[in-house]
C-alpha cells in the first residue's frame, strides 16, 4: 500500500498471481457470463472462465499486441470480465495507454478489467496504465502483480491485487482463509523495505541481456518482438518444438509457441549473462542438427535425460 500511495484496504494477497486470478473468476463469473481475452495470451485465463460456466470470445492480436480497441468492440451486456495481461505472455508487448482508458470508458457497470502485470518491472513505467489514477477514479479495474519475476520469489508463491475496498472485500470472502504463507511474506517485507538497489541492479542486467538476446536472435535471421517483459518472443525459421527439444538435449529450456499458434517461435526467459551465452551457444548447434534430422522429427522418439 505504501509503494503505490493506496489504503490498506485496497491491497488482497495470495498464492501467486495464479491464486488471485482464480480468486476473481470465482468473485465475478456464473454460468452463462462472457469473458473477453486477447487470443494470444495467458492460458489460465481460459481455463478459469471455462472452470466457471463462462464464455470465453477471443480478441486477434495487432501488430503483436493486446488490442484493446477490439476489445471494447467485443463487450456485451453479458461480458463480466476482460482478462488483459500486460506486458503480454508470451509476446512480451505492451497495449496503447489511451485505447485502455477507452476500454475502461466502454464498460457496463457489471464489468471489470483485470490487468495482470505479472512482468510490470520490466517495462518503462511511462508506457504503462496509471493503475493508481484509474483506482481512484473508481474504474471498474483491479490490478494483479506478483513476487515471482522482478522480486525474485517465485516458488515462494505471493501475488497481490490492487482494487477498491469493496472488490478487496470480496476477494478476502472466497479466498481461503490462510492464502499466503509466512516465509513468502517476511521475503516480500524485506525486499520492499531493504532490497530496493539488489533489485534495480538486477534489472539493469536484465535489460542489457535482453537487448543482446534480441540482436543475437535477429542475427540469426529470427523475428524478434521488441519486449517489456524478462524473456523474449522469437519466431524462428524453423520447427519450433523440434528445435525446443534440440535445445533440450543441450540442458536448454525454452517454451515453444506452437500452442498460442506460431509453429516456429520460442519465448526464451533472460537469464544470467553466462546462462545467454549457454542458450546462444546451444541454438548454433541446435539448428544444424535440426537439418540433419530433417524429415524424421515428427516421427523420433526424444529420450531426454535430466
Amino acid at each position: 500500500a505504501e509503494l503505490y500511495g493506496l489504503d490498506v484496504s485496497q491491497v488482497a494477497v495470495s498464492h501467486g498471481a495464479e491464486g488471485m486470478l482464480q480468486n476473481l473468476g470465482k468473485c465475478f463469473l456464473d454460468e452463462g457470463d462472457e469473458v473477453i481475452r486477447s487470443g494470444v495470451t495467458y492460458g489460465l485465463y481460459k481455463e478459469i472462465s471455462r472452470l466457471m460456466g463462462a464464455r470465453v470470445v477471443e480478441v486477434p492480436v495487432r501488430n503483436w499486441r493486446v488490442d484493446p480497441d477490439a476489445m471494447a468492440e467485443a463487450v456485451t451486456a453479458k461480458t463480466k470480465l476482460v482478462w488483459i495481461s500486460n506486458p503480454n505472455n508470451p509476446l512480451g508487448s505492451i497495449f496503447d495507454r489511451k485505447a485502455f482508458e477507452c476500454l475502461l470508458d466502454r464498460l457496463p457497470e457489471t464489468a471489470w478489467v483485470i490487468l495482470d502485470e505479472a512482468y510490470a518491472e520490466f517495462a518503462p513505467p511511462a508506457e504503462l496504465p496509471d493503475r493508481v489514477r484509474l483506482l481512484r477514479e473508481k474504474r471498474n479495474l483491479i490490478v494483479v502483480r506478483t513476487f515471482s519475476k522482478y522480486y525474485g520469489l517465485a516458488g515462494a508463491r505471493l501475488g497481490y491485487a490492487l482494487a477498491s475496498a469493496d472488490v478487496v472485500t470480496a476477494i478476502d470472502t472466497v479466498s481461503e482463509p490462510f492464502n499466503a504463507n509466512r516465509i513468502a511474506l517476511a521475503g516480500a517485507v524485506a525486499l520492499l523495505r531493504h532490497g530496493k538497489a539488489e533489485l534495480e541492479a538486477a534489472r539493469q542486467r536484465i535489460f542489457a541481456d535482453r537487448e543482446r538476446l534480441e540482436r543475437a536472435l535477429e542475427d540469426r535471421g529470427c523475428f524478434v518482438v521488441p519486449s517489456r517483459a524478462n524473456f523474449v518472443f522469437a519466431d524462428t525459421p524453423y520447427d519450433g518444438e523440434a528445435l525446443a527439444k534440440e535445445l533440450l538435449l543441450r540442458g536448454v529450456i525454452v517454451r515453444p509457441c506452437s500452442g498460442w499458434g506460431f509453429p516456429g517461435a520460442l519465448r526464451v526467459t533472460v537469464g544470467t549473462t553466462k546462462e545467454m551465452d549457454r542458450f546462444l551457444r546451444a541454438f548454433d548447434e541446435a539448428v544444424p542438427a535440426l537439418a540433419e534430422r530433417s524429415g524424421t522429427t515428427k516421427n523420433m522418439e526424444w529420450n531426454v535425460v535430466l
